[in-house]
């Protein structure tokens, strides 16, 4: 008879412990709050973004039948117009970076490739010291590479300034 209910006892045990960690990973805020990043195709986007204008559901509905979040499925909707504009397969169409320095870049990515062809490791700091000397060849008479006079080269979006 003792076995029997220790037995019952256990699974009723085993069981809580099966129920609890279920009820974790479905839970919003009872599991780890670790956030996960996805990126979403053009066709997702208007998948998502057709099925909102064509049905009587409202966003919050869309979302859950997704699974989505909320604030990128606004913002999909908010920028239908962009998106249907985008390159077809292209994720982000809010920034398309234009080169400041097109010499440069072409310059420094013909030694990155001789570099790797030969199957050697090249280093951010290296890039940044070899951007700097190649505009400064471009540039010999010393005139200055920004709009406000200074010596600065900016590379990276401002980030990474090379001091002259």
């Amino acid at each position: 008879m003792e076995e029997e209910e220790a037995a019952a006892v256990m699974d009723n045990a085993v069981a809580t412990v099966a129920v609890a960690s279920v009820q974790s990973t479905l839970m919003p805020g009872s599991g780890p709050s670790k956030r996960t990043r996805k990126s979403y195709t053009t066709e997702e986007k208007l998948k998502v973004v057709t099925f909102y204008d064509e049905n009587s559901e409202n966003m919050y509905q869309i979302c859950k039948r997704f699974q989505l979040n909320n604030r990128a499925v606004k913002h999909w909707v908010t920028n239908e117009k962009a998106i249907k504009e985008s390159k077809k397969r292209r994720k982000c169409i809010m920034f398309e970076r234009q080169a400041e320095h097109p010499g440069m870049e072409q310059k420094l990515y013909k030694e990155y490739k001789e570099l790797r062809k030969k199957g050697l490791k090249v280093k951010r700091w290296w890039l940044m010291h070899r951007a700097k000397a190649i505009l400064e060849n471009l540039k010999p008479d010393g005139s200055t590479y920004a709009d406000t006079g200074d010596k600065t080269i900016w590379i990276c979006g401002g980030a990474a300034g090379l001091d002259k």
